[in-house]
């Protein structure tokens, strides 16, 4: 048994790579799982850890509160002193903290059918209360990894079980539900102002930031080149440590300096060019966030490179 769970934890790991994505409102899940689940010692049953699988169909009703419809499968490790087989079916309430993050914590809470099958019980169903903890690791944004803990409490013969089943697996999105808009009637037009020209932005290769100076302990950045295959970030110092994943809905590259500050006045600047539209720039107390927005509905394929004191996002296909 325990040589099954570290298998299943093992082949799951080993899909973990440079994470992206984050939880969506709106979105329709399935999330297979396999764990351990522990019976309660006052019950009559192997109190060894038994083996659980079982599968979740979820949605997302905002990015921080979604649903889970579950079924589980315990199998029971031997069908002796009233051991038997147990099926558990029922729904969880999920709050997400953080749905932006590529880890997301959740806490659930919920209600199930559990019902027995063995040869001291026959089959009997009884209703249970559950709740727990979990968290997401998102790999990309069509698989994450699930890891889950809940307590289960049921009344039988008069005595409330405690039992405890505890779950790795995938999560995997399947669609996006997207609300319908009414369309709204248009309000009578205004009369239209006289016509001027406006000036077209012209393309730039190379921009400076207004503020070039060095803040202490803080790393600026100070100018923004754009080229053939690379967009370049300039800075007073070389950023050697950054953070760096994609989020979707939109699409857009997102950039952490700890430490780091915009030396920009401009919060967005329009870019248009290899997939990029802008570049956008948050201030906050101890990180600079660098967004990297995507004309069309992905990112194109890129590597980053360390070069001096400057980082190149360099786009490796057309």
């Amino acid at each position: 048994m325990k040589k099954i769970l570290l298998l299943a934890v093992s082949g799951v790991l080993v899909l973990a790579a440079i994470a992206s994505a984050a939880n969506v409102a709106g979105q329709i899940s399935i999330s297979p799982v396999i764990g351990g689940y522990t019976y309660d010692d006052n019950q009559s049953r192997n109190s060894e850890v038994n083996l659980i699988g079982g599968v979740r169909a979820g949605y997302n009703f905002t990015r921080n509160i979604g649903f889970e419809g579950l079924f589980d499968y315990v199998d029971a490790e031997s069908d002796t002193s009233g051991n038997a087989n147990m099926y558990r079916f029922g729904g969880e309430l999920l709050y997400h903290f953080m749905p932006d993050n590529v880890f997301v914590p959740y806490l659930a809470a919920g209600y199930a059918g559990v019902r027995f099958d063995g040869p001291s019980f026959g089959k009997s169903t009884y209703g249970a209360f559950d709740y727990g903890a979990g968290l997401k690791y998102f790999v990309n944004d069509r698989f994450a990894l699930r890891f889950d803990i809940r307590h289960l409490l049921y009344n039988m013969d008069g005595q409330t079980k405690n039992n405890i089943e505890y779950t790795v697996g995938a999560y995997i999105p399947l669609y996006v539900v997207k609300p319908a808009v009414k369309p709204l009637e248009p309000p009578p037009a205004p009369p239209e102002p006289p016509k001027t020209e406006a000036p077209a932005q012209q393309p730039f290769t190379s921009l400076t930031a207004e503020n070039k100076e060095a803040v202490p302990g803080r790393i600026m950045v100070t100018g923004l080149n754009v080229d053939d295959n690379m967009i370049e970030i300039l800075a007073t110092e070389r950023i050697r440590n950054y953070n760096v994943f994609t989020l979707t809905e939109p699409s857009r590259l997102v950039i952490d300096i700890p430490n780091g500050v915009s030396g920009f006045r401009l919060k967005s600047i329009r870019v248009d060019k290899l997939g990029i539209a802008t570049v956008r720039f948050e201030n906050h107390p101890d990180y600079l966030r660098i967004f990297l927005d995507a004309t069309q509905w992905r990112i194109l394929p890129y590597r980053i490179e360390e070069s001096g004191r400057s980082l190149k996002i360099i786009i490796t296909t057309p």
